[in-house]
C-alpha cells in the first residue's frame, strides 16, 4: 500500500505543480486543495472509473462478429 501511496503522491505533486504553473487557478483549487496526496488519489480513482466505463461502452457498441 505504501507503494501505491507514493505513486499517488508523485502523480498529485506533478499535476499540482503543472496546474499551478499553467495558471489554472480554479482547477488548482478544486483538485489540489487537500494536498498532492489527495489530488493523486482523485486522479487514480478517476482513471480507474474512466477505464471501467470505457470498457463497458466498447463492449456495448463493438461490431458483432
Amino acid at each position: 500500500m505504501e507503494f501505491l501511496d507514493g505513486w499517488a503522491i508523485g502523480i498529485g505533486d506533478g499535476v499540482c505543480r503543472y496546474v499551478s504553473a499553467a495558471g489554472h487557478d480554479s482547477l488548482y483549487r478544486s483538485l489540489c486543495n487537500a494536498g498532492p496526496s489527495a489530488a493523486g488519489w482523485r486522479l487514480v480513482f478517476f482513471l480507474a472509473i474512466f477505464a471501467f466505463v470505457s470498457v463497458l461502452v466498447w463492449r456495448m457498441f463493438r461490431p458483432a462478429t
